[in-house]
């Protein structure tokens, strides 16, 4: 009986039966034929029993030569199985039965890729090279401990995830050699990795280094700080303060910066304020830098790249995250500033909230709409109050035009003062709301005794060629004077009327119309021209909005006081004035009608009117709509205060400003309406706490005037700086303030 053999899990191959067996005569030949087939051989009866060997897959069958030939066995093939070989003699026809036994065993496999390590590098710099140990076996393989032997063992190394680990059947693992050469010249080791592979029980890998000295070439190399920036969050319409990116050469060659720009899809949400390296050269060591803000134009979080390129070899695009939040803004507008040796200006934001805090910023602007000063930012809680000047609270106050209050809050109001030290003073509303048709000049006092200023701002980012049409009187004809104004995106433009027609007769025009105006604010301001020895001074707003009803709701004529009367009528048609004055309790009085031509206007005292004894307020009901105002002025030519009389009826409101240092706020208050109204006052400190509050009942038609303090009959307002009030009906307010020794004087409406 032949001896066993042994077949290994995926191998094919073959064995040559002959050789255990040898004719009995010369020239005789043997035949083999594998009749049966048993696995398990110990217990035939229960193994697998086949009589053609073709039957198992794997094997493909015993010929004649006597050579048994097999494909590549699996893990279920395991086991002892019993060839039933027939053996014969071709010359006597003899025959021999014998059983050959051989069983199919698990091992394991190892193999290593790649197969070999060969890596040229510079003097004191690392090459390395990752290899995948694998088990192709069907039994586990157990690893020993690899070695790195030979001349140049020491500059080798392994970064080891295999060395004495089993790796399970067709699994693996890997390993990383490395060759870190301190000299120049070949270097060579081998390593050897042991393992359980009864046919490679160690494996081994040629490991081959050279070393080179290196070639040092001068390079540039950018650095931008910082490398990423949020600029947190901006208002919608807004721009950000600049921010300052560094670009820096670290290398030892010249960099050269070919161009810097914004990417991405929300690039337009930033710009570039200031560019000092595009196209320009930055030495070993240097820097320039490169400014950019950001500057939304909606809501939404926004991101862009700021990317710039260069000669760098290594980074020839150097990209810069920006990001930044944009918040709905609301825009609060003071549309003229004057701090100089003979002005200064007084801005207040008052929030009318009563329960969101407003977060915002005060910033100043040129003529020229660029942005010159800027606040850090307030915040405002409920009912509170803020109060700068431009020349102590802004940088740069000479340079500042205009100012505007932008926040995340739309609750407020606010007035802008102008003052010639203690000679002159004037106040107008600030603007919340932006003209978006033709604005009206409803008085325009330009002669020997009076000057005539105008003030205007584009707030569009367009250009507006604007049209000032002028309107006037000449022996009872009409004449007419145009002048053009041409406003940049954001500019601000002030002259008086007198230097914009360079006319003689300026003295004939009394009124104008601002053609193309949308998007346009700004005020006019009226005074005694120097040297008449009068010291009159007050001012409006200009706006696109006119009435069929105005309210003038207070007269003061007196040995002491004067009440001015302005109405215009803007449009082409004559207007038709029906004018009803009311007692203080209410009462109508006796009516009277005048007339007003297209583009003229009225202009005169509540005394010229003749209004009957008792008259403390009148309204206008007009055919056509109409625009006007209210003077009121002392006899001694030194205070002048005015308001508009347009759309200044409402529920609520504030009397921005209670006089202090001994001076006096006047308040009062008219019911327009037909029913009874419930007034409540509060006055408020400048944190938007409550000192003091008083609810009153006006009568239809009724008028209310009582200095500020008079006003509250249970507790003292001492401390307080300014009232708010709420009113079941619409009310008509307006405060006089003035000074102790009788030279400042100016008015507001209630906002």
């Amino acid at each position: 009986m032949p001896d066993d053999f042994v077949i290994t899990v995926g191998n094919s191959g073959s064995y040559d039966l002959s050789q255990h067996f040898e004719p009995s005569a010369e020239g005789n030949t043997l035949s083999f034929q594998a009749e049966t087939i048993f696995k398990d051989i110990d217990d035939p009866a229960s193994g697998f029993v086949c009589d053609d060997p073709i039957c198992i897959g794997w094997i493909n069958g015993v010929f004649e030569n006597g050579t048994l030939e097999w494909d590549t066995p699996d893990a279920s093939n395991i086991g002892i199985y019993d060839i039933d070989l027939k053996v014969s003699e071709s010359a006597t026809g003899e025959s021999l039965s014998v059983f050959f036994v051989f069983e199919v065993v698990s091992t394991a496999d190892i193999s290593v890729s790649p197969t070999s390590f060969n890596k040229t590098v510079n003097v004191n710099a690392t090459a390395a090279q990752t290899f995948t140990l694998a088990n192709n076996g069907t039994q586990d393989l157990v690893l020993g401990t690899f070695a790195i032997t030979g001349s140049g063992a020491s500059r080798f190394s392994i970064l080891d995830n295999c060395s004495g680990q089993t790796i399970s059947a067709s699994e693996k693992c890997t390993f990383q050699i490395r060759f870190a050469p301190t000299s120049a010249g070949s270097k060579s080791a081998t390593l050897t990795i042991p393992s359980n592979d009864p046919d490679t029980p160690e494996l081994t890998i040629s490991l081959q280094g050279t070393g080179e000295e290196a070639t040092v070439v001068a390079r540039p190399n950018i650095s931008v700080s910082p490398s990423v920036y949020n600029f947190g969050s901006a208002p919608t319409g807004g721009t950000s303060a600049a921010r300052a990116f560094t670009i820096s050469n670290t290398g030892d060659a010249t960099l050269s910066v070919s161009s810097v720009s914004l990417t991405g899809s929300d690039a337009s949400a930033f710009s570039i304020q200031s560019d000092d390296a595009s196209g320009k050269t930055i030495s070993p060591s240097s820097s320039r830098t490169v400014s950019v803000a950001f500057a939304p134009a909606s809501e939404g979080t926004k991101t862009a790249n700021l990317v710039i390129s260069s000669n760098d070899p290594d980074s020839p695009t150097k990209t810069i995250s920006l990001s930044g939040t944009a918040t709905q803004t609301f825009t609060l507008y003071f549309p003229h500033a004057a701090s100089n040796a003979e002005w200064e200006t007084e801005i207040c934001v008052i929030s009318t909230d009563a329960i969101q805090n407003i977060t915002g910023t005060f910033k100043g602007y040129g003529d020229n709409g660029t942005l010159v000063a800027e606040t850090a930012e307030i915040t405002l809680t409920p009912h509170a109050r803020k109060q700068l000047i431009i020349g102590n609270d802004f940088e740069n106050p000479d340079q500042i035009g205009y100012v505007v209050f932008e926040s995340d809050g739309d609750g407020l109001a606010g007035y802008t003062k102008f003052h010639t030290g203690n000679i002159m003073r004037a106040a107008v509303p600030a603007v919340s709301e932006v003209n978006s048709g033709d604005v009206y000049i409803s008085h325009i006092a330009a002669n020997e005794e009076w000057w005539t200023g105008i003030s205007l701002v584009n707030t569009t980012d367009e250009v507006r060629a604007l049209t000032i049409d002028f309107y006037g009187r000449d022996e009872g004809e009409t004449v007419t004077e145009t002048a053009s104004v041409t406003l940049a995106p954001g500019e601000h433009w002030a002259d008086t009327v007198k230097k914009l027609l360079g006319a003689e007769n300026t003295d004939l025009f009394q009124s104008a119309v601002i053609r193309n105006a949308a998007g346009i604010i700004g005020l006019e301001l009226f005074g005694s021209e120097a040297g008449k020895g009068k010291n009159y001074l007050s001012g409006i707003l200009l706006k696109d909005s006119t009435a069929t009803t105005l309210c003038y709701p207070h007269i003061a004529s007196n040995e002491k006081w004067w009440t001015g009367i302005v109405a215009h009528n803007p449009g082409e048609a004559s207007a038709t004035l029906n004018i009803t004055p009311y007692s203080e309790s209410g009462t109508a009085l006796t009516a009277q009608t005048i007339s007003i031509d297209g583009n003229g206007k009225y202009v005169g005292t509540a005394q010229d009117l003749n209004f009957p004894d008792g008259t403390a307020w009148f309204e206008i009901a007009a055919t056509t709509p109409v625009s006007g105002f209210e003077l009121f002025g002392t006899d001694s030519e030194q205070q002048l205060g005015g308001y508009t009389c347009v759309d200044i009826d409402g529920k609520s409101g504030v009397f921005a400003k209670l006089e202090q240092d001994g001076g006096w706020t006047g308040v009062a208050f008219v019911n327009t309406t037909s029913s009874s109204a419930i007034v409540t006052l509060t006055a408020y400190d400048d944190s938007g706490n409550p000192v003091g509050e008083e609810t009153t009942d006006l009568q239809p038609h009724e008028k209310m005037v009582e200095l500020a303090e008079n006003l509250f009959t249970e507790a003292s307002i001492d401390g307080a700086t300014y009232i708010g009030y709420s009113s079941d009906q619409p009310v008509v307010g307006f405060q006089l303030s003035g000074s102790s020794d009788d030279m400042l004087l100016d008015a507001l409406p209630g906002m």
